[in-house]
């Protein structure tokens, strides 16, 4: 082979070894590209797992911390459910087991959904009737049922309606004075409102109150009567000297002090005759074998009582200073009873065996007067005495319904 195309050829081996150079270098740095892009997925996807890691573990640190608050949840419920129920419990033997009448009714229609034991006692109604239709208002009094309505209406429209007192009906048909109170519980949401009754029994409260009262307004003319009656007696009294003015003063204050005790102990409502002539007479008890009393046992009202007491004091005073009870001789015979056909009850003092009266009229001064006022002045009543030679006899008359208490003064012997 000749030099030239030795060099020919050794310049197409030149040039296809740098065709060849060049290619590698292409394939080489698309390689490089290649790799490098392979390396920047690869990075890319650790990236990737590296977040879902570091989410998959916040994920579970949430559901961890979800879990916990689930479970606290679920303990704070059965501890709330747990209260409910112990409230109900407790709220449910307080309303059955009061003492005072407890109801639950519907705030429209008043319509009775819940009564306690209580309740039903002071109603005279069963839970079972009570609670078949019937309304509070039903149970109120006819004359007080348009009020009560306006009450009942004004404390659902959440006005005070205050303290009731009103009347009720109870099934027997009587009437009982009761205090109600209402109020109205608001409801949960979706659930009715409930109107509420505390119902008392103040019937007996109330004629508490009507006796004091009574008894107040009694006392005040008790006091005054007191009053006149003392300054009757200072007004009648008279007496030759001091001492002897005293004497007879203090005895007849003492006379009506007897009568107050004897009325005290009843309360002021009355007091018994017989038990009277023994208050008067004791005093005398030296010569009780010689005085005889008789008649039924009868209830006297206050004013008889302080008249009669009165009377049968100044018979035994001046029977004790110039009758019968002066001397150890006399005897003394007190008797009464009612004469139903007159009106009247009489009492009849009779004094024997005493000192003798020569003439009527005599003795008028030693108290007929007293008597004369307290018996016809305070009861309308009569009194008629005769000086007969064996004794004064003394007849008092009073109308029986100005002596005995309701006709029921007459008692068994």
């Amino acid at each position: 082979m000749d030099a030239a195309a030795l060099a020919a050829e050794l310049a197409a081996l030149r040039c296809r070894m740098e065709e060849l150079r060049r290619n590698a270098a292409a394939d080489s740095a698309r390689l490089r590209r290649q790799v490098e892009d392979l390396q920047a997925a690869l990075a890319e996807r650790d990236r990737g797992l590296a977040m879902q890691r570091e989410t998959l573990e916040e994920a579970g640190h949430l559901a961890g911390r979800l879990q916990a608050a689930t479970d606290r949840l679920e303990q704070l419920v059965t501890a709330r459910i747990a209260s409910l129920e112990e409230s109900e419990g407790q709220f449910r033997t307080a309303f059955d087991r009061s003492v005072i009448g407890m109801a639950q009714a519907d705030a429209q229609s008043f319509r009775l959904l819940r009564v306690n034991a209580r309740f039903c006692r002071i109603t005279g109604y069963t839970e079972a009737e009570l609670l078949g239709g019937m309304t509070l208002s039903d149970l109120v009094h006819s004359g007080d049922r348009a009020r009560d309505l306006r009450r009942f209406r004004a404390a659902t429209a959440g006005r005070d309606a205050g303290t009731i007192e009103t009347r009720c009906m109870r099934k027997d048909g009587s009437v009982i004075h009761v205090q109600m109170d209402c109020v109205l519980a608001e409801a949960a949401p979706g659930h009715p409102a409930r109107f509420y009754a505390v119902l008392q029994d103040i019937t007996e409260r109330r004629a508490t109150a009507e006796r004091q009262a009574l008894l107040a307004r009694e006392v005040d003319h008790r006091a005054k009567n007191l009053l006149a009656v003392m300054q009757s007696i200072i007004r009648l009294t008279h007496a030759p000297d001091l001492r002897s003015y005293i004497r007879a003063i203090d005895g007849r204050i003492s006379a009506v002090a007897r009568a107050h005790s004897l009325l005290a102990a009843e309360r002021w409502r009355h007091a018994r005759l017989r038990r009277l002539v023994q208050e008067e007479l004791a005093p005398y008890g030296a010569a009780a074998e010689r005085i005889q009393t008789d008649g039924p046992d009868l209830l006297l009202l206050p004013d008889a009582v302080q008249a009669l007491g009165m009377a049968l004091h100044e018979l035994a005073t001046n029977a004790a200073k110039y009758g019968a009870l002066s001397v150890l001789g006399g005897a003394l015979s007190i008797t009464w009873g009612l004469a139903e056909a007159e009106g009247l009850l009489k009492l009849r003092w009779q004094e024997r065996g005493g000192p003798l009266v020569k003439r009527p009229g005599a003795r008028r001064g030693f108290g007929s007067r007293v008597i004369a006022a307290t018996i016809k002045e305070q009861l309308g009543g009569q009194v008629a005495m005769a000086w007969e030679t064996a004794g004064l006899r003394c007849d008092i008359a009073i109308p029986i319904s100005r002596a005995i208490p309701g006709r029921r003064g007459l008692l068994p012997r």
